[in-house]
């Protein structure tokens, strides 16, 4: 009988996963605490996820894309080694755009969210707005650095 090859250390596959977790984390601004509090674990457990030095099997991964608002192809992507090259690009897209849609819907039901929006979106078509009456009429940038844009 064959022996299977000693192998130490986390798989690639694993520091992969691991590293997009980590990334997306941070890009959400949520620290270890936080995402482990939301997956029910200690923070020791999300940084050796994080590592790649413990796997996350496929529930996890998948309460991960819940908690990070991603779909799970999303922690493969620009995975180069091994049979996961090139195996999930191909509805990456589409499922990333169903995903983004539906964060922003949570997003838009949580109370003052939307006056915020409008009130963000006035202030860029006033700000819009008066850039085409400087340029109109030859106004310098002085004015609108005393608005504030």
């Amino acid at each position: 009988m064959m022996a299977k090859p000693n192998i130490k250390g986390p798989s690639p596959i694993d520091i992969h996963v691991g590293s997009r977790l980590r990334n997306r984390r941070r890009m959400l601004g949520m620290s270890q605490e936080k995402l482990a509090h939301a997956f029910g674990l200690t923070f020791q457990q999300v940084q050796k996820y994080e590592k790649g030095k413990n796997r996350m099997g496929a529930s996890r991964l998948q309460q991960a894309a819940d908690i990070l608002g991603v779909t799970v192809p999303f922690f493969f992507e620009g995975a180069d080694d091994g049979p996961y090259k090139g195996a999930l690009s191909s509805d990456i897209a589409g499922a990333e755009g169903f995903h983004s849609r539906k964060l922003m819907e949570r997003l838009c039901k949580q109370p003052g969210v939307i006056p915020l929006l409008q009130q963000a979106r006035l202030k860029q078509r006033f700000g819009e707005f008066l850039d085409e009456q400087r340029h109109a009429v030859g106004l310098g940038d002085d004015l609108l650095h005393h608005l504030g844009w």
